[in-house]
Parts: C-alpha cells; sequence; structure tokens
C-alpha cells in the first residue's frame, strides 16, 4: 500500500504539479523551502556530487516538494537570493532528514539513488 502511493507521487502528482505552477512565480518562502529541501537532498544522496540535469534528483527532489505542497524544482531557484529565516529552514531540513526519511529513502530506492 505505502509503495502504491509512493508511486502515485512519483507517477501521477509530480507532472500535474509542474503543469499547475509553471506559470506561478514562488514567494521569497517558498524558493527558500525549495533551496531547504534540495540542500537536504544533496547532503543526504550526492555528497559526491551531481551532474546537471540529473533527471533521478530532480524527481526526488520534486516528491518532496510535492509532499510540502510546494511549487516544482527549477535549477534557477538554487540560485535566488531571497531573506533568510533559519527558523523555518532548519524545522524544514529536519523534517525533510528525519520526519519524511522512510519516504524519502523508499523514493530515493524506486529512483535507484542510494543514500551516501
Amino acid at each position: 500500500m505505502y509503495r502504491s502511493i509512493l508511486s502515485c507521487l512519483i507517477a501521477g502528482l509530480l507532472p500535474f504539479s509542474a503543469s499547475a505552477v509553471a506559470d506561478e512565480q514562488p514567494t521569497d518562502k517558498e524558493i527558500l523551502q525549495i533551496q531547504t529541501i534540495a540542500s537536504c537532498i544533496d547532503d543526504v544522496y550526492y555528497q559526491g556530487g551531481y551532474e546537471d540535469g540529473d533527471t533521478a534528483r530532480i524527481d526526488l527532489i520534486d516528491t518532496m516538494l510535492v509532499l510540502f505542497d510546494l511549487p516544482a524544482y527549477d535549477e534557477e531557484y538554487l540560485y535566488l537570493d531571497v531573506p533568510y529565516d533559519g527558523k523555518l529552514s532548519s524545522e524544514l531540513y529536519y523534517q525533510c532528514i528525519s520526519g519524511q526519511r522512510d519516504m524519502l529513502d523508499e523514493a530515493a530506492d524506486s529512483l535507484g539513488i542510494a543514500a551516501h
């Protein structure tokens, strides 16, 4: 059952999420959240670096963004300078790395990504 929910997130919700928000610019808060989630995933799964356009990495990031009801990932968001909210960022990072870790590990496993 859990795996079927995960499959739904990856296969069904991601394309819908990406198209639903394609025309909307995320708020500064959403961009900070996207940066935080990408950082969490990179820290756990990509310590050795990654290739530009790594689709498995982007799918994993998008899976977490859907869980937090955030817009789809776009690499340009990582380079935007937005006001930093340490409390928001640290709480979200903690949720990503621990609270949602089982879900994150299952999504990574289904994409063929191993934690480092």
